[in-house]
């Protein structure tokens, strides 16, 4: 069953946080978006902006692990998710699951 990118709810109807971040992770040292002047704080802005949380690249369903589920990603939530509606309604109102990164 393919689902929805922006679909993190999981089947107990808590939010899917991955519990450490991918090998390929935005939020890692050295990562190839950081070679991208502003991109990756343009990411990180946007979602911060829309009251969103960031889908970890590695569960979308186009990516290499397409019936794994989107799951958040674990360095915008250490950083960033109660910042956002949706971090403070996830942690608050409908529970955490984490989860481990797909491929671990």
């Amino acid at each position: 069953m393919t689902r929805d990118a922006a679909d993190v709810i999981g089947g107990d109807g808590k939010v899917r946080v991955l519990s450490r971040r991918c090998r390929t992770c935005v939020f890692r040292p050295g990562n190839h978006m950081h070679l991208a002047p502003g991109r990756f704080e343009e990411l990180i802005r946007r979602n911060v902006d829309a009251g969103a949380l960031l889908t970890c690249h590695s569960t979308l369903p186009y990516g290499d692990h397409p019936d794994f589920g989107p799951a958040v990603c674990a360095g915008f939530w250490a950083q960033h998710a109660m910042s956002t509606a949706a971090g403070r309604m996830a942690r608050f109102l409908l529970g955490v699951t984490r989860i481990d990164p797909p491929g671990s």
